[in-house]
């Protein structure tokens, strides 16, 4: 494992612990040269299916671009990273037992508008803005409505 504060290819583990009910490895380390100390985290990587997006391409599932996404629509908004995290595992998890070679990006921004919406109602609308492509007022203003009539 490489430093990341000197660049150092020899570092040392110190501990290592669970995080999110067994799924990921956390391994505190420090480094020989500069004796700095950083965490580094250990997911299993099983076969993840290719992306198929809107315009036809292929890409490889990228968690850090889903976390980012879900991330910005929680901002400033009362989401504990733990529960950011916590969907973006379910996500992945369910991408990784899938038996399809391939997914289209819809079936994962469906996963991301549903776990939104039952973690906060503010950063699904946030979200939905943007997926579901709503370009004028009035409907956003339906798309509150509706949810405000379920209860949320």
């Amino acid at each position: 494992m490489i430093c990341p504060f000197c660049g150092a290819e020899k570092t040392r583990v110190i501990d290592t612990g669970e995080k999110n009910e067994g799924t990921v490895v956390q391994r505190r380390r420090q480094c020989v040269a500069c004796r700095k100390r950083f965490n580094t985290y250990e997911r299993s990587s099983l076969g993840m299916p290719m992306i198929i997006k809107a315009d036809g391409s292929r890409q490889i599932f990228n968690r850090e671009k889903l976390t980012k996404g879900i991330q910005t629509a929680c901002a400033k908004l009362l989401v504990s990273s733990a529960r950011i995290d916590a969907l973006v595992d379910e996500i992945e998890r369910d991408l990784q037992n899938s038996t399809k070679r391939e997914i289209n990006s819809r079936v994962i921004g469906d996963k991301v508008i549903a776990g939104l919406k039952s973690i906060h109602p503010i950063a699904y609308i946030r979200y939905a803005i943007v997926y579901f492509k709503y370009d004028d007022l009035s409907t956003i203003r339906a798309e509150i409505d509706r949810l405000t009539s379920e209860g949320l």
